[in-house]
């Protein structure tokens, strides 16, 4: 058997959600015989390159290529002009010598530039997104530059060869917006590691984070108001007056508006129900500890805190957009933006949840949304590429 050379490829320097899905893909590719894969990152996402060594870095099928570029402002500009940063990329590349490279974007102006890089080798390039929106969606302007970038950006979608996403709403905005065809777009849904997920006692878990008896509603991820909603959360309460005495709100989590948020807070002396701790490497820990989940985003994906807060019995209070409307029942739902609408959800969810949907929930992600079945669903894609070389 021809060994087939497969590249995963990554430029961004900081961990995430899509990393920890790139991380189950990058192994239900590496149970696929007679495959050698490159796993291309960048040196200065330290805590992404311990994962990888951690779990791949004894496999003789695997191989580390860390490198030194990092996605950056000017990457945009770059894929579409002969760049010395494409061109350093594209030797990067050719040195390798795949016959397949995954370019794992968390959306397509990320790793533009390598994805640009790759479409100029005879390497068969894919793009692993989990979402598809366009720039004025995610930024909220519509100006002569961001028109610009979407004019840019419609035209990079046209790149990959395979598109690899993870669920029916980024297919449907990747063929309704961006006009890629059905036959390059493959969905493979992805789930948390249930191995690593396990549940210990409230009192334990709250105790280990220093929390009281309230009802706590949990906010975890990366503080970035225009994505992840922090500003609709902290405008509402404060036209409401604050929580009632029995709610607190924790946001978990570090980010560019994190010091921005923490002044709010304090400045409304909201201190008393608004509760901050950093980034909690310990899920388990911290969703034992949680009365529910709160995703308040603009735009998302399938966040992966989701899956994992539904497996662990949490209702989700979620704005109505991406992965959230696509699995979540619609009392647990928001119109993004509306502060007013957050307010009501978050009341229909603390009067309480039938417990009978909370197990359904569980149950969806234990026999369906599993980083198992998405390894084998990874293993066999992988596999079908094997044959078509």
């Amino acid at each position: 058997m021809v060994e087939m050379r497969l590249l995963f490829y990554s430029d961004v320097d900081v961990f995430g959600g899509h990393e920890v899905t790139v991380l189950d893909a990058i192994e239900g590719a590496a149970m696929v015989p007679g495959v050698r894969i490159g796993i291309a990152y960048c040196k200065q996402n330290q805590l992404f390159g311990d994962h990888l060594r951690k779990r791949f870095g004894t496999s003789s099928s695997v191989e580390m290529l860390p490198h030194n570029f990092v996605h950056e402002k000017g990457d945009m500009l770059r894929a579409f002009i002969p760049s010395a940063k494409r061109r350093a990329i594209a030797g990067f590349i050719e040195k390798w010598n795949p016959a397949f490279m995954i370019v794992c974007q968390g959306h397509m102006g990320v790793s533009i530039c390598a994805l640009s890089a790759a479409v100029g080798t005879k390497t068969r390039v894919i793009s692993y997104i989990p979402m598809a929106h366009t720039f004025r969606e995610m930024t909220g302007e519509d100006s002569i530059t961001v028109r610009t970038v979407d004019a840019l950006l419609a035209r990079a979608y046209q790149w990959p060869a395979i598109y690899l996403t993870s669920n029916d709403c980024v297919a449907d905005q990747l063929k309704s917006i961006h006009g890629v065809a059905s036959d390059r777009i493959f969905i493979i849904e992805y789930g948390p590691d249930l191995e690593q997920l396990q549940k210990v006692s409230r009192t334990e878990a709250r105790a280990a984070l220093g929390l009281g008896g309230e009802f706590y509603i949990g906010m975890v991820g990366r503080v970035d108001f225009r994505q992840k909603g922090h500003d609709i959360v902290l405008e509402s309460i404060k036209r409401h007056g604050g929580l009632t005495e029995e709610f607190r709100l924790l946001i978990v989590g570090e980010g560019p508006d994190a010091q921005r948020m923490k002044s709010f807070v304090k400045d409304h002396r909201f201190d008393n129900f608004i509760k901050f701790i950093p980034y909690c490497s310990n899920i388990s820990l911290l969703l034992s500890a949680l009365d529910a989940l709160l995703i308040p985003s603009r735009y998302e994906g399938v966040p992966v805190v989701m899956l994992q807060a539904m497996y662990f019995g949490l209702p989700v209070i979620a704005a109505d957009v991406d992965g959230m409307k696509t699995v979540l029942p619609d009392d647990w739902r928001f119109a993004p933006g509306s502060g007013d609408q957050f307010m009501a959800a978050l009341d229909r969810v603390c009067r309480g949840v039938d417990p009978e949907l909370l197990e359904r929930n569980k149950q969806y992600i234990i026999k369906t949304l599993n980083a198992t079945h998405f390894r084998e669903k990874m293993g066999s894609f992988v596999e079908d590429l094997s044959r078509s070389c």
